[in-house]
This record gives C-alpha cells, sequence and structure tokens, in this order.
C-alpha cells in the first residue's frame, strides 16, 4: 500500500514499472534519490516527494557519476 509520505521497494517499483534490483542499482548509482533507514529497524523507505520530483523530472539521475579506477563513484 502507498503512504502519503513514505513508500517500500515494491511502491516506487510499481510507479516506475522497474524491478526491485535495477532500483538497487540505479541507487547506488546516483541515478534515484536515496532510501532512508527508520530507527530502530532494518526496514527502508523512500520519501514519496522525492520519488515523485525523481519521475516528473523524468527520472533523470540525482546525482553525477563518474569512473574512477574502475569503480562507480558520486562526486
Amino acid at each position: 500500500m502507498i503512504c502519503d509520505s513514505l513508500l517500500s521497494v515494491s511502491d516506487v517499483a510499481e510507479l516506475t514499472r522497474l524491478s526491485p534490483a535495477t532500483l538497487r542499482k540505479l541507487e547506488t548509482n546516483g541515478g534515484m534519490p536515496q532510501r532512508v533507514q527508520l530507527a530502530g529497524s532494518r526496514v527502508v523507505r523512500y520519501s514519496a516527494e522525492a520519488i515523485r520530483d525523481w519521475i516528473d523530472s523524468g527520472c533523470k539521475p540525482v546525482a553525477p557519476v563518474t569512473k574512477e579506477a574502475g569503480n562507480a563513484v558520486q562526486s
């Protein structure tokens, strides 16, 4: 179920029609908003506002990524 302020990985996958694995790759490479870990738990969620803004922007990368010594590094 989609909450007003926080979205699960499944919610974001449904909204974007991307797999959870693809979302993890995008997040790792700076291609989408970072998730947040809820205090005192291992539960992670995405800000609904950040995801809506990201989708509205055409899913453009949120952080520039450069290659350094063969590893993806956010700059």
